[in-house]
């Protein structure tokens, strides 16, 4: 078996990102959203395969990026969302210069407490393991 290090997002920070300011801070809270457009040029593409323990969903507003999870390589366009699993092997592939957007990341126990009443939706959003979700421009 092949296996990938587990990485927090401080050890994302550290492996990927060793040129952002000091002042750029890892928050201990339990949701994170980082601007795409200040980071991206700070991470050293492409990252190696690692397994995050963390979950996380990119939105991309502008520009685009590649993000490979598992075996796949998933190309994210403008008004696209992508859901990663935390403990699934991935690696950022590519960003656009020009990309802007959102990283959203939250461990498995915040959803646990934010859907704890409401099993029936936990269990289908559990079963999505990875999506790619278009969202219409109006």
């Amino acid at each position: 078996m092949n296996t990938r290090k587990r990485i927090t997002p401080t050890d994302f920070r550290g492996e990927f990102m060793p040129e952002i300011s000091a002042d750029f801070a890892i928050l201990k809270t339990p949701i994170q959203v980082h601007d795409i457009a200040k980071t991206s040029g700070f991470i050293k593409v492409p990252t190696l395969l690692h397994r995050p323990e963390f979950n996380f969903i990119v939105h991309i507003t502008k520009g685009s990026a590649k993000q490979q999870i598992d075996a796949n390589v998933v190309s994210i366009k403008e008004n696209e969302i992508l859901f990663v699993r935390q403990g699934n092997v991935t690696s950022l592939r590519e960003v656009n210069p020009n990309a802007a957007g959102y990283m959203i990341l939250f461990e498995d126990q915040t959803l646990n407490q934010l859907f704890s009443k409401s099993d029936i939706l936990l269990t289908s959003f559990t079963i999505s393991l990875n999506l790619l979700i278009p969202i219409a421009s109006y």
